[in-house]
Order: structure tokens, then C-alpha cells, then sequence
């Protein structure tokens, strides 16, 4: 009885002594380090994060029972754009062995727990694919804007269809050692994503490099284009260095497999796929950024690319 007291007092506490209590974050994915067009090639995010000590109720302390330390609670809302080319943006007519032109446009909603050796997310995406999403007038009006190439086959993209998806996730600490100057940690997590967008279990690790980690441990934010704020302690300053590499069997994705028009060759979804991300996160008082670059392997068996690379930059705001 009195550790619980004693744990909802601390809890009721840390969003003033311990961390900023909400934060926005615009973000966007973007191929253009590679110099190539074609497969994830851009996305656009909008993101709001908010502590949430309310959520530390019966039903939720049930869904992690099997951890002994105690959480802090937060959502996380997000909105985006994400679209997918073929490599040949300038061919009219679908090239065979290419995957399909593909846009979605989404809201998720997240619950996450997270103390300074675990952290917790179960979310709730839905959104549309096809024209409602409106990707083909975002890479046009951006590739006019800037005087590249523009796309000529959003006429034969993936059809209209509302998407959903359930994702439970996962991370635990392995340890985290003391260096000669600040500290490093080694994480393991796990995805398991259900719904008609892209299902698929996935198996990671995560290696950090900073000063302060278990102050700001939700890892889940930097998995592999993710882009989600965190919660980190006011008035603090610095930069963590991190790298992460996953490997997942993704069981459907409707960016490949879903209706397109009869001249649109089919392509055959590649299950088992990786990725590997390096990168940074530097803040100073309440701004920060979170840049990284993110090398996938192809998701469709047809793909001739032994890889595709996209950066990652996240700009956020936390009061």
C-alpha cells in the first residue's frame, strides 16, 4: 500500500519536476538523399504528445502487469500524408516489375506507458488510400515547385479504400553501461501490427549514446520512421546519438497488393524485409530536432534495388 502511494505521488509530480507535460512535432520522410525517385519516397507528419497521469488506472496497469516498474502515462496523436512510386516517375504507362503508384492519408491515435527501462504503445491508425488521399497533387504541386521531374502515373495509383490497423509494441532495456563521457544503452522490442494497411510482426534493437538516458528512455520514438515527440526533462540540453536495425514479416500491404486498374502489372509482396537507422537527437531548452537516415530492403520480390534510402527529420516544440 504505501509503495503504490508512494508511486501515484511521484506520478502526480513528474510533470512538473521531471518533464515537459505536452509537445508538438512536424516531421517528413523523404528520398532525396539517395538522388532517386521511387518505392517510400515522401511523407509528411503532424504530431501532438501529451502526458496523461489519468491513464494510470487499473485497466492499463492490467495490460503491462507482467512490468514491476512503475509507468508514466501520455498520448500521442498524429496526422500524415505517406506515398509510394515506381522508380520511372516519367513513364506514362505502369512498367512491368514495378510496384504501383500508392498515397495514404491517416490519423493514429497512441497510448503509451514508459518508465526509464521499458516503454509501451497501442495505437489505432485509420485512413484512406487512392485518389481521397490526395498523394498524387501533393508530389506533382511539390515537383513543380522545385522543377523536378514530374509524375505522370497517379491515373493508375492503388483505388480508393478506407484502411485500419491495430499496432501493439514493445521495448525493454538490456542494460545500460557507464562510458568514459555519458552513457550508453541496449534495447530490444517487438511490433506486432494487425489490420488491412501493412500487417506484420518485427523484431528490433536499439543502441543509444548520450548523457541522462534513462530520463528520456521511450526508445519506441526512434525506431525506424518513427516520428513521435518525447517528453524530455525542461530547461536540459543535449544530443543522443542512436542506431537501430529491425527485421519483419509483413503478412499484407496495400500499397502493393491492393485494387489498381487492369493495365497495372501485379507485383508479389516480399515478407520477409529489414531495415537498419542511424541518427541524432539534438535539443535545447524546449526545441529540438531528430534527424536520421533509414536504409530498407526491398519489399517487393520483382525489385531490382538491393536497398532504398530515405532521411528522416523531425522538428519539435514542447511546453
Amino acid at each position: 500500500m504505501r509503495f503504490k502511494l508512494c508511486s501515484i505521488i511521484l506520478l502526480a509530480f513528474s510533470p512538473l519536476s521531471q518533464s515537459f507535460a505536452s509537445g508538438w512535432l512536424f516531421g517528413m520522410h523523404n528520398d532525396v538523399i539517395s538522388d532517386e525517385d521511387g518505392n517510400y519516397t515522401n511523407a509528411v507528419f503532424l504530431n501532438y504528445t501529451s502526458e496523461a497521469p489519468a491513464l494510470n488506472n487499473q485497466f492499463w496497469q492490467t495490460l503491462t502487469a507482467f512490468d514491476p516498474n512503475a509507468l508514466k502515462y501520455a498520448v500521442n496523436y498524429q496526422f500524415g500524408q505517406q506515398m509510394w512510386t515506381p522508380s520511372d516517375i516519367s513513364q506514362t504507362t505502369p512498367q512491368p516489375d514495378e510496384r504501383p503508384y500508392a498515397g495514404l492519408l491517416f490519423g493514429e491515435a497512441s497510448v503509451l506507458g514508459y518508465s526509464t527501462v521499458s516503454s509501451y504503445r497501442l495505437s489505432l491508425l485509420f485512413g484512406a488510400v487512392g485518389e481521397q488521399s490526395r498523394a498524387g497533387d501533393t508530389q506533382k504541386y511539390i515537383h513543380e515547385l522545385i522543377d523536378a521531374t514530374t509524375p505522370q502515373g497517379w491515373d493508375n495509383q492503388v483505388e480508393d479504400e478506407l484502411v485500419y490497423q491495430v499496432t501493439a509494441e514493445a521495448d525493454q532495456l538490456i542494460g545500460r553501461p557507464l562510458m568514459l563521457i555519458g552513457e550508453s544503452d541496449l534495447s530490444v522490442y517487438q511490433r506486432l501490427a494487425v489490420g488491412n494497411y501493412q500487417s506484420e510482426a518485427a523484431f528490433g534493437s536499439t543502441v543509444r549514446w548520450g548523457v541522462d538516458l534513462g530520463a528520456n528512455y521511450n526508445n519506441l520514438s526512434l525506431h525506424p520512421h518513427r516520428l513521435q515527440g518525447m517528453l524530455l526533462a525542461p530547461n536540459s540540453s543535449g544530443i543522443m546519438l542512436y542506431a537501430t536495425a529491425e527485421v519483419r514479416y509483413r503478412f499484407n500491404d496495400i500499397t502493393i497488393e491492393g485494387d489498381t486498374p487492369d493495365v497495372v502489372p501485379e507485383v508479389t509482396l516480399n515478407n520477409l524485409q529489414g531495415t537498419l537507422a542511424a541518427g541524432l537527437l539534438a535539443y535545447y531548452h524546449n526545441v529540438g530536432i531528430k534527424f536520421s537516415v533509414v536504409a530498407m530492403s526491398p519489399d517487393f520480390e520483382e525489385d531490382k534495388h538491393e536497398e532504398y534510402i530515405v532521411g528522416s527529420l523531425g522538428l519539435f516544440w514542447q511546453f
